[in-house]
């Protein structure tokens, strides 16, 4: 489980759903492996994750991010996906 299922976004996109997660995770884990930073490997793939979930639109958004925070510390079944890539509470901060 790589990158959230379709039904995990708010906002059912062709801008901003499971392709641009996709693409958004190829680049992170490439920054990953060019700056050697392999100890933040989880957290930025959490932060991949979650990123677009709670995008309610696809125009500018400041807040979908921590929207996406605050279902995932009210979402069981959120944080159980989260920390099946080894991500805790504690990471997320």
């Amino acid at each position: 489980m790589l990158i959230p299922h379709p039904d995990d976004f708010r906002h059912p996109s062709t801008l901003h759903g499971q392709a641009h997660v996709a693409r958004v995770m190829v680049h992170a884990m490439r920054l990953i492996d060019a700056t050697g930073w392999e100890h933040e490997r989880r957290r930025l793939w959490a932060a991949v994750y979650l990123h677009d979930i709670e995008r309610r639109h696809d125009g500018r958004c400041l807040v979908h991010g921590q929207r996406a925070v605050v279902r995932w510390r009210a979402s069981a079944d959120l944080q159980a996906k989260i920390r099946t890539g080894g991500v805790g509470p504690n990471d997320i901060a």
